[in-house]
């Protein structure tokens, strides 16, 4: 009100210029739409004619782009849908009407991306009960044609390829590669870990997943050399490192043990050698050894117990510079070395309680006092309560949201290795 007139409406009009460039700037076209009704809806008391014309522009950006328009609530009764046709199918109780039923439902979504996440869903859980023919003509004639209609080199069309992957790679896995290698570094990372989590799980990344950090899944010998291939395609460090846990958690599997031949396993365990040697260390992310350590670990417990190379593998550890990884690093090594030599386990975990006092933020040294209690629960209860109780020492003076959430974790955590300790610890 302290202006006058013709200089607001040119701070308006200015304003106006603005919020339009940004506005067509946007790749997401829900975002897009999104902003409009939120422009307009600022603008509605103070200048009524413009925040008309933003909310026509929302409205026209709603109603030509098909892909931005949301409808939830009508997705999730369609996904209970095809919850319900899965267990149909889990039981060979469906017939092809049921399949045509779901079609037509799905179709009347609005929305490109939602058909495609509809179909992606039901696709995989089809393919989880042994319906490769129908999972196929999911992904060739309802998928693949959908992944069309997003432009390419945008948001929404990366969005869609990491949603659609999974169940691409099983039924279609030169089309799965060929869409992976237009994904930017960090996308195709999103999209290999989604093919490797339900490589894993056999459940879509969204259904409820209730696992533990050394839980060892069942691999085929083939969905282990494919996770294989998967890690040699990610960038992050972290994702190659996990592929190689699993892996080699599964090769550790009575199952494996007994189903797969001497060679079989050779050719597996070359495939993680390979895997490390070209992942770690990573310029662009941990440069010091710390990976090469952990995937050493991993390697090595699937061969015969050599002390030598071992002792090696501590040796590494030993020379990570940063005292809060090599305290992690370490205290993982040892609890494998366990398996072997609890004595020699034990003097490790001990010399990680000595580096863990040493980090200079609490909630960091609480975090590897609690991986440490977890990993040495097996070797010796009573360090594993001492590191607990030290763990929740280093939270006690803090009362913020961070604090809370570390001793949560901390209880959460030794739940998980004894209920009777998380009682006390929590008394």
């Amino acid at each position: 009100h302290k202006l006058g007139d013709s200089t607001l409406s040119g701070i308006m009009a200015d304003l106006d210029r603005r919020l339009e460039v940004a506005w067509e700037s946007l790749d997401l076209d829900d975002e897009k739409a999104v902003l409009a009704f939120d422009v307009a809806a600022r603008f509605a008391i103070p200048d009524r004619q413009l925040a008309l014309a933003w909310l026509r522009r929302a409205e026209a950006c709603r109603t030509s782009n098909p892909i931005a328009v949301s409808s939830d609530p009508y997705r999730h009764c369609v996904l209970l849908v095809c919850r319900a046709y899965a267990g149909l199918v889990k039981r060979h109780l469906d017939d092809c009407e049921d399949l045509l039923s779901v079609e037509r439902l799905i179709a009347r979504l609005p929305s490109s991306a939602e058909k495609l996440g509809v179909w992606t869903d039901l696709g995989l859980r089809l393919h989880k009960f042994g319906r490769m023919n129908e999972a196929r003509t999911i992904g060739v004639d309802f998928i693949q044609k959908l992944i069309a209609e997003f432009r390419p080199d945008t948001t929404d069309r990366f969005r869609a390829i990491c949603t659609a992957c999974p169940l691409l790679f099983h039924v279609s896995k030169s089309t799965s590669l060929e869409l992976l290698s237009e994904l930017p570094p960090t996308w195709k990372d999103s999209a290999v870990g989604l093919i490797s989590d339900f490589v894993c799980k056999k459940l879509p990344s969204w259904e409820p997943y209730e696992g533990r950090h050394d839980e060892a899944y069942s691999l085929t010998l083939d969905e282990m050399k494919n996770m294989c291939e998967l890690a040699l395609l990610c960038e992050s460090d972290v994702l190659s490192y996990w592929i190689i846990s699993k892996v080699s958690a599964s090769l550790r599997s009575k199952e494996a043990r007994r189903g797969m031949s001497s060679n079989q396993r050779a050719d597996v365990i070359a495939a993680l050698r390979k895997i490390a040697a070209h992942k770690f260390p990573s310029p662009n992310y941990i440069t010091h050894m710390g990976f090469v350590v952990l995937s050493g670990a991993e390697i090595a417990q699937l061969e015969r117990f050599q002390k030598p190379e071992w002792e090696k593998i501590v040796k590494d550890a030993l020379a990570i510079p940063n005292i809060a990884d090599r305290c992690l690093v370490l205290g993982y090594v040892a609890a494998k070395i366990a398996r072997f030599d609890r004595e020699w386990a034990s003097h490790i975990f001990t010399k990680c309680e000595s580096d863990a006092e040493k980090i200079p933020s609490a909630l960091d040294r609480a975090g590897r006092f609690e991986l440490l209690a977890r990993d040495s629960y097996n070797i010796d209860h009573e360090l594993s309560r001492r590191l607990y109780l030290k763990a929740l020492m280093m939270t006690s003076d803090g009362t913020n949201r961070q604090y809370e959430s570390a001793r949560k974790a901390i209880i959460d955590s030794a739940y998980l290795v004894s209920p009777e300790l998380a009682t006390s610890l929590a008394s």
